[in-house]
């Protein structure tokens, strides 16, 4: 567990659920992403995986350990190394430097799939409005 001291810890950390799932993650500052972790658990903004095992079970499943400390130029090739070691199931991409599925290739029949399951159905009027202002803003801040 993360003493309560002040000090920032820099390096790769071990997220273990109480169902013995793992998932591995680094940062230059430990603390405040275990912290950020919790608020989207909280939220329900946190991965699939998490989220289902945060609804059965709640965020007091989770335990948060450091699994080294080390310069922040060295945290991609120590988290790979303990991604590959201890091969966690809560990862979506188990990549180092990774955020969320940029890392993920979908297979031709996953895209078919997708499609013709989606082919003729109507988004929820609240969800094509979210959707629209979040292109507004998109477009507005790349200009």
């Amino acid at each position: 567990m993360i003493d309560g001291s002040r000090r920032v810890l820099c390096g790769v950390y071990l997220m273990r659920a109480s169902t013995g799932e793992l998932y591995v993650g680094s940062s230059v500052d430990c603390k405040g992403r275990w912290r950020n972790h919790k608020v989207l658990m909280r939220s329900g903004k946190h991965s699939f995986r998490v989220m289902e095992i945060v609804a059965r079970l709640g965020v007091t499943a989770f335990e948060f350990s450091m699994l080294e400390e080390c310069s922040p130029d060295e945290l991609t090739e120590r988290e790979q190394h303990w991604l590959d070691k201890l091969k966690p199931t809560l990862n979506a991409v188990p990549l180092a430097g990774k955020k969320g599925l940029s890392g993920l290739v979908h297979r031709e029949s996953s895209k078919m799939k997708t499609a013709a399951a989606m082919t003729g159905r109507k988004r929820p009027p609240h969800v094509g409005a979210a959707v629209a202002a979040a292109n507004r803003l998109r477009r507005k801040s790349t200009k």
